[in-house]
């Protein structure tokens, strides 16, 4: 799977995901301080699907119509969910499916307590 991970997802995803074999641009590398547009477009030059934590991707491709053909799948985890949980979540979600569809594709876990 060919992905863009945006720089608010953490190293240690991006650690499993390429440990897993997958073509991994990290913008945090790769790009970092780069603007919102400017990583959509190259995900979408380069045939990847974004990962990101950040919800103005998701005005990007609604409000802005800025198109999404790989897709974008933006999470919303609690805050208190941590460190290698996170990673391990974000792992999970991005290779559950060998290509996301075109869009963006929200991913929220609720965290309930008790």
């Amino acid at each position: 799977m060919r992905l863009l991970v945006d720089e608010n997802i953490d190293k240690l995803a991006v650690v499993k995901l390429r440990a897993d074999g997958h073509d991994v641009f990290y913008a945090l590398e790769d790009s970092p301080s780069a603007l919102d547009p400017s990583l959509l477009h190259q995900a979408t030059r380069e045939r990847r699907t974004l990962l990101t934590f950040d919800r103005g991707f998701n005005e990007l491709v609604v409000r802005d119509e800025i198109p999404a053909p790989y897709g974008v799948v933006l999470f919303r985890l609690p805050e208190e969910v941590l460190g290698e949980f996170r990673a391990s979540l974000v792992y999970g979600i991005a290779t559950s499916q060998e290509q996301w569809p075109p869009g963006i594709w929200t991913i929220r876990v609720a965290h309930r307590a008790g």
